[in-house]
């Protein structure tokens, strides 16, 4: 389960960025040179199959949700000047530089950068505050007690999983508490079973030493 989530991640965070350098590449073309002609459209299905696969290798996407807005900036940068040096590499070893204009090259490189962090920082925001509070997401109850429920809570936070909301806490304990984390506590180890029959829960996550 673990791998196909990872995946389709992967492939989603992969159309963002195809999305990005499609549109990018569109407006740097159109500044220089205002309409389209054959190789660009060559030249622009040529970086999305060279974008795609450069993506793939070197795993662009490795823990996309869990990276912070610096963070995300980092690996943009360098995503767009591996790409970048790749492609110009590639079009020398194959003879096709002269389709590539060095004023569409900096104009790409500039508007793509920004351009593919914007829609990376807006896709992550969607997924985590709109799609995982949405009905589509898994809600998890958390079993634990009280005393390791604060980290519990703390460590499952820090995933900052899109497809999965913490819907309540279970405690295994006696404490009398409403909240722990800003997470409800939502029944005890007695109507533990009974609140899973009656609410909406899709997954349980136990640990109690």
């Amino acid at each position: 389960m673990y791998e196909n989530k990872k995946t389709f991640e992967s492939i989603l965070v992969l159309i963002v960025d195809l999305c990005s350098l499609i549109v990018s590449m569109g407006i740097a073309f159109w500044i220089r040179y205002g309409i389209f002609y054959g190789s660009q459209i060559w030249l622009l299905l040529f970086a999305i199959a060279l974008y795609g696969l450069i993506f793939v290798l070197l795993d662009f996407s490795h823990h996309f949700f869990r990276r912070g807005m610096f963070d995300e900036f980092v690996n943009v940068v360098k995503s767009e000047l591996i790409f970048s040096a790749v492609l110009i590499m590639a079009l020398f070893v194959m003879h096709r530089s002269a389709d590539l204009s060095r004023l569409v090259f900096g104009y790409q490189i500039v508007i793509n950068t920004f351009m593919m962090y914007a829609a990376r920082v807006i896709f992550k925001q969607y997924m985590v505050k709109v799609y995982r509070n949405s009905r589509h997401s898994n809600r998890l109850l958390v079993v634990t007690s009280s005393d390791q429920a604060g980290d519990v809570i703390e460590n499952l936070k820090e995933y900052n999983e899109w497809n999965r909301t913490i819907a309540g806490l279970v405690l295994t304990d006696e404490a009398k508490v409403e909240e722990i984390g800003e997470i409800p506590v939502v029944a005890h180890r007695e109507d533990f079973l009974n609140y899973v029959i009656r609410n909406d829960v899709d997954e349980v996550f136990i640990i109690d030493d």
